[in-house]
């Protein structure tokens, strides 16, 4: 019985894959709408060369050491790979950002300078609260404000900043920082340091320059939220699970025109029992998904350079995906009495399902309860699982889409075949 089962599903699969018009839907029309929407929204991590990356820049310190930074970000050596723009508030860098007007905002907090080094101390202008200063000091910080969407230039940016506040660790202006430790320790008393001639002050400050560089964070705040957010591999598995919804849906609805033609019905006057007709018409629907889907997969990984995760953890869940929509389109076959009618309520629950699903917008835009109630949709449950092994995870962190499809697969099929054999029998 199995292999009979088995012969039905393959030829139903050889049928759809000699389509040339079925093949267009099912493999180029996902991938050619993933690249236009991927790279319309963002594009991927990997893009072409990094050159004229728009930033915005907030200076709120005004003391000695900014400066030396602001001229960096705007010297001619980084005029071909930084387009800084000037903003006066937190809020209008931050903005920019968040509107796609700037990759990145550079945020120079006040006290900048004081945390490197207290003012007066370059002039030897010392009191004893400028020693007290310097020992509690805090590490000078500086924060950039990171489009998610663009995780490389967002690193290029982080890198260039990294690289100019190293090169304060050697200067002798954080020299003279650590000089100031040295009087905070009596080695060296507050008027022996005034007194001191310009050749002794220099001889005495150069041996503590590269002993005991000063500690400089940056750090990096996305907008959204602390994960990278991919483009293409968002809209690669809204676009996959979207046109797998229309060819589970397509492909279902041969079951009735096989009954229509009076394929079908010769086909249950033969040895072959009804179970193992139907049962093998349900099997080619999947087997034609899981091919699609599989093809997909692999056609974004060498396209567009997405990684997937862990190959076993998305081939698993791609399975249970795949029989998840397999099991709308039956069930939809089920309860329809023509081909017209599938093609009619399948197209009204694919474009719903779509909708509220996220293949057409980010879940992460929509309200927490539009995102609950979504997961009893294949669109829902895939993006859910796939974006979450794309950043990383496995199966034992995406229980809830596993969850999801088991359920509409037990509870689908269950009604789908009992109507089929009510018919058939």
């Amino acid at each position: 019985m199995i292999k009979k089962i088995l012969i039905i599903a393959l030829k139903d699969l050889k049928l759809a894959f000699r389509d040339p018009t079925a093949l267009l839907l099912m493999f180029v029309a996902p991938i050619a709408l993933t690249m236009i929407m991927g790279f319309a929204f963002g594009g991927s991590d990997d893009g072409p060369a990094i050159e004229h990356i728009p930033v915005v820049v907030v200076n709120h310190d005004s003391g000695q050491f900014s400066p030396f930074l602001m001229e960096a970000l705007q010297s001619a050596e980084l005029d071909d790979l930084l387009d800084p723009t000037l903003l006066d508030t937190d809020e209008a860098a931050r903005k920019a950002v968040d509107e796609n007007r700037a990759v990145a905002a550079i945020l120079i907090p006040d006290g900048f300078s004081d945390a490197i080094m207290p003012a007066g101390i370059l002039d030897r202008d010392v009191t004893a609260e400028d020693i007290s200063t310097i020992q509690d000091r805090m590490p000078a910080e500086v924060l950039i404000y990171g489009d998610p969407a663009s995780q490389v230039s967002v690193f290029v940016v982080r890198s260039v900043i990294n690289t100019i506040l190293m090169d304060f660790n050697s200067s002798s202006k954080v020299g003279e920082l650590v000089f100031g430790q040295m009087l905070s320790n009596q080695t060296l008393s507050i008027e022996q340091l005034q007194n001191l001639g310009e050749d002794e002050f220099q001889s005495l400050l150069s041996p503590v320059i590269d002993s005991n560089p000063v500690v400089l964070t940056t750090l990096e705040v996305n907008p959204s939220s602390q994960q990278t957010f991919n483009w293409l591999s968002y809209t690669a598995a809204g676009m996959a699970i979207l046109f797998l919804m229309f060819t589970m849906t397509s492909s279902a609805r041969t079951i009735l025109s096989e009954k229509q033609d009076g394929t079908l019905p010769r086909l249950m006057i033969s040895p072959t029992n009804t179970f193992s007709v139907i049962s093998g018409k349900m099997m080619g629907v999947f087997f034609i998904g899981l091919a699609q889907m599989l093809v997909l997969i692999l056609a974004s990984h060498f396209l567009f350079g997405i990684q997937w995760g862990r190959p076993l953890d998305v081939v698993v869940f791609t399975i249970l995906v795949t029989a998840a929509a397999a099991s709308w389109g039956i069930f939809i076959a089920a309860i329809s009495k023509s081909p017209g009618q599938v093609s009619s309520i399948g197209t009204a629950v694919n474009l719903l399902f779509a909708a509220i699903g996220g293949s057409f917008v980010p879940r992460f835009n929509m309200p927490e309860w539009l995102k609950t109630a979504s997961l009893f949709t294949p669109n829902a449950l895939g993006i859910e699982g796939l974006t979450k092994l794309v950043e990383g995870g496995s199966l034992s962190t995406i229980q809830v889409p596993i969850l999801g499809c088991l359920i509409t697969i037990g509870v689908l099929l269950t009604i789908a075949t009992t109507s089929f054999h009510r018919q058939y029998q």
